[in-house]
């Protein structure tokens, strides 16, 4: 992989850890919550990608922004490339369960593989896993944290009936 940058952005939900190549975002968590070894990268608030990526998260944040534009660089088994290459399909301001996706991808019966992937997610906010939920409607799993999820959710829901007026 090339050479990686950092930066952080301070967000409503507290700030987000954003990790790039110059090709694009390959890492975005919650500082407080990253169970996983650090990644060794160069702190570089000046970066293209990192810039950009900061700029349409304020967007996001304002109730501007839905859709991303921020290049994307992901790394995983083919499986679980899909699962995060189906999320954005999810409508800014709604929901899916685990099974839907499941059923979207053809591949039924593997909500517990779907849900294991959503959660090593390494976009997370850019690549929407946070609209995953439960068949039953809870907010299970998510690696920043259920009370970020359900603020991110209603964010998404208040902004999604403000702009369907």
């Amino acid at each position: 992989m090339n050479e990686l940058f950092q930066t952080t952005c301070n967000t409503p939900v507290g700030p987000l850890c954003l990790i790039a190549t110059d090709a694009g975002l390959v890492n975005v968590y919650f500082p407080e919550r990253q169970r996983r070894k650090p990644i060794a990268c160069r702190y570089a608030d000046k970066h293209a990608v990192l810039l950009h990526a900061c700029r349409e998260l304020k967007e996001y944040f304002r109730g501007e922004l839905r859709t991303f534009a921020t290049a994307l660089v992901t790394q995983g088994t083919a499986f679980e490339r899909a699962v995060w290459d189906a999320l954005p399909s999810v409508p800014f301001g709604e929901t899916r369960s685990y099974a839907q996706l499941a059923r979207l991808l053809s591949v039924p019966g593997t909500s517990r593989s779907i849900g294991n992937t959503t959660k090593k997610n390494p976009l997370c906010i850019f690549v929407p896993c946070h609209r995953i939920i439960a068949a039953s409607g809870s907010l299970a799993g998510y690696a920043g944290g259920t009370e970020n999820k359900r603020w991110l959710l209603m964010h998404e829901a208040m902004h999604a009936r403000a702009t369907d007026r």
